[in-house]
C-alpha cells in the first residue's frame, strides 16, 4: 500500500468509473430511470464517513501526526539551531514552516562535499551556543542511506547529548 495518499485519488476516479459502468450494465430497478441512486447514495456514504472519520478532525492542527512529530522541536528551536532529519518525508516542509533554524537532510556518504558542509554547520552552531536537533527516525524508503552519520555525531559529542521525549518521534540534541 503506498504511503503517499494522492497515489489512491485517480485510484478512487476509476472505481467510480467502473462502478457507474458495471451500473449500467445491469438490469433495471423496479423503479424505471433510478439507476443513479445506488452511485448516489455510496457517493454520499463517502463524503459522510470521510468527512466524519478525517475531514473534521484534520481542520484541528494538532491532530496532523507529522505537526505533532515537530511541535516540540519547533517549540523549543531558535535561529542559530541546526536540525538534522535522517527521514526528511514530510517533517522537512513542517519544519521549515514553523522553525526558523537550518534544516539538514542526511546526505549520502559518497557526498563528500555535502557532509563537509553539513559538519561545518553543525561545529559553527555549536560554536556559537546553538543547538543540533537530531531527528533519528530513518524507517522508511524516503530515509537517508547514510545510516553511520547520527551515530558519529552521538560519538563525537558525549555527555552533550540528550533525548527530548518527543512524541511519535525520537528526538536527541546535542547541547554546547
Amino acid at each position: 500500500m503506498p504511503e503517499n495518499l494522492e497515489f489512491w485519488i485517480p485510484q478512487t476516479v476509476v472505481f467510480w468509473i467502473f462502478l457507474l459502468g458495471l451500473n449500467k450494465q445491469l438490469p433495471s430497478l423496479a423503479w424505471p430511470g433510478k439507476y443513479y441512486m445506488i452511485p448516489a447514495i455510496l457517493a454520499f456514504l463517502i463524503l459522510v464517513i470521510n468527512y466524519a472519520g478525517s475531514i473534521y478532525w484534520m481542520k484541528n492542527i494538532k491532530n496532523d501526526s507529522v505537526y505533532v512529530k515537530v511541535r516540540k522541536v519547533s517549540d523549543l528551536a531558535t535561529e542559530k539551531d541546526v536540525i538534522i532529519l535522517q527521514d526528511p518525508w514530510l517533517l522537512d516542509d513542517f519544519l521549515e514552516y514553523y522553525t526558523k533554524s537550518a534544516i539538514w537532510r542526511i546526505p549520502l556518504s559518497t557526498e563528500k562535499a555535502k557532509l563537509d558542509s553539513l559538519n561545518t554547520s553543525v561545529n559553527a552552531c555549536l560554536t556559537s551556543g546553538g543547538k543540533v536537533y537530531l531527528f533519528t527516525e530513518g524507517a522508511s524508503m524516503h530515509s537517508s542511506k547514510n545510516r553511520t552519520y547520527i551515530d558519529s555525531l552521538i560519538a563525537a559529542h558525549p555527555g552533550r547529548m540528550e533525548d527530548i521525549n518527543n512524541n511519535l518521534t525520537p528526538v536527541k540534541v546535542i547541547r554546547n
